[in-house]
């Protein structure tokens, strides 16, 4: 049996942390080991699942290294097989993540591979079954009307551009050949910018509509309002310079429009904090601005 490795980010949300960590250790057939990166959270000292099992590594950092940097630190210690990044406000069935690494299993070429996402408090609503390029389109995660008719519940796993961070299953060699997170995105982007480069290796990045896992989008609900408007615009403009740079132009001039766009909507409705981080989007990602700049935002 391939070794498996979970591994899971914490910032300031311990409690949820745990309940994944004790999801994840509970499982019997698969006995991942679980990682659980602490990324410079408020609370240093909070029990993070540590004590309930001895497959539960822990890694705490001083600072908040953002999505890439955090997992990173975990990523660079791992020796299993593969590994499972996963969302501490997400979650799957041991049975759905045996079916994912049956995909591995059954073909060496796939790098990447994730289950369909629903909504935890309305498994019937879809929030992705993949994603999309980026660098060409404003909503990217797919959606059942998106798919071919029959294809959500079909057996056969789905191509896309890239499987979204919050639940995705990594060949350990994709990382060793493809280079782990690049972590100058800080929030969003990070697995886009892997699967580019995975494919670019001749790997192939998938979808298995049979399996499912699901995202509690409530529980970051504040955070997303308030970083995301941010980083999803701006990180567009670092993902094109590293994945599209024979359409630096006319590719950046899309995001420019676009941004001055949504800036203009959110001005005429009277939100002048989205508006102010569409802005600060825009003049970032155009002065090849990144990293974390949470304060900065923030404030």
């Amino acid at each position: 049996m391939s070794e498996l490795a979970i591994v899971i980010l914490n910032w300031n949300q311990s409690e949820a942390t745990r309940e994944t960590v004790q999801r994840c250790a509970a499982f019997g057939a698969l006995r991942p080991v679980v990682w659980v990166v602490d990324n410079g959270s408020e609370d240093l000292g909070a029990d993070l699942g540590e004590s309930d099992s001895e497959r539960v590594r822990v890694i705490r950092s001083d600072r908040n290294l953002g999505f890439g940097g955090g997992n990173n630190l975990a990523l660079r210690r791992i020796e299993s097989d593969y590994v499972l990044l996963l969302n501490n406000d997400a979650g799957l069935s041991e049975a759905d993540l045996g079916r994912l690494t049956e995909v591995m299993d059954r073909d060496a070429r796939v790098a990447v591979v994730g289950p369909v996402v629903v909504d935890r408090q309305q498994r019937e609503r879809v929030l992705s079954a993949g994603g999309r390029d980026i660098a060409r389109h404003a909503r990217t995660h797919l959606l059942p009307e998106d798919l071919p008719p029959g294809r959500l519940d079909s057996d056969e796993p789905l191509a896309v551009d890239y499987v979204p961070g919050s639940v995705a299953l990594l060949r350990a060699e994709t990382l060793r050949r493809a280079g782990h997170l690049e972590e100058s995105y800080f929030f969003g982007g990070e697995l886009a910018d892997l699967c580019a480069r995975a494919r670019q290796l001749g790997g192939s990045v998938q979808v298995l509509p049979s399996a499912r896992a699901w995202h509690d989008t409530d529980q970051s609900s504040e955070l997303r309002s308030a970083l995301y408007p941010y980083y999803i615009l701006r990180n567009r403009f670092l993902f094109i310079r590293r994945q599209r740079r024979r359409g630096l132009v006319p590719l950046s001039a899309l995001w420019v429009a676009w941004g001055l766009a949504a800036t203009a909507r959110e001005l005429a409705r009277g939100d002048w904090r989205r508006a102010r981080l569409l802005s600060l989007a825009l003049a970032d990602g155009l002065a090849g601005r990144f990293g974390g700049r949470n304060e900065r935002v923030l404030r």
